[in-house]
């Protein structure tokens, strides 16, 4: 059966992105990802069937207003001397709660997604060795006015993610 990787997200603008790679040099055994984002929800391999309820599900979802985020700070993810560079976004009600009635509406329509507590950050970088350096505080704000269902792929070089469908959060 073919199946396709897929999971939820809200995207960083260009602009924010920008700020945050500014922010934060890059080490240069680290790889750049494209399209920083906060993952919503790692959805997994996905039938055909799966991926047109998913679909189906997310259209008539109940979007909420765009979500006013920032971050705190970057510094390996999860833990230090990780292979992750990220920046951590506040916590925030509305996010956690999008994400909450996102995971109860999958569960609901018995659809695949990733159980593990939801730990909102931007990664911007991966390493195939543990990246060691201090944390920085960096306070960036912006705003997410979509979310989007990705499909990855695994490639030698790292992921690449392709947009399968947009979804406006509502006004």
């Amino acid at each position: 059966m073919n199946t396709i990787r897929t999971f939820l997200a809200l995207p960083v603008s260009h602009n924010t992105e920008k700020q945050l790679f500014k922010a934060q040099e890059i080490p240069l055994h680290c790889r750049r990802t494209n399209h920083p984002h906060i993952t919503l929800l790692f959805i997994g391999d996905t039938t055909p069937e799966q991926l047109s309820l998913l679909k189906n599900t997310l259209a008539n979802f109940q979007w909420p207003a765009p979500l006013n985020l920032h971050t705190t700070r970057i510094a390996p993810f999860p833990k230090n001397s990780s292979k992750i560079l990220a920046a951590f976004v506040e916590p925030n009600s509305h996010l956690n709660e999008l994400q909450k009635k996102l995971a109860e509406e999958f569960r609901n329509n018995g659809l695949p997604c990733d159980h593990k507590r939801f730990s909102p950050h931007i990664t911007l970088a991966r390493s195939k060795s543990a990246i060691h350096c201090h944390y920085k505080p960096v306070d960036i704000e912006f705003v997410v006015e979509q979310a989007v269902l990705f499909q990855s792929e695994l490639h030698s070089e790292g992921s690449r993610y392709l947009a399968l469908q947009k979804y406006k959060l509502k006004r």
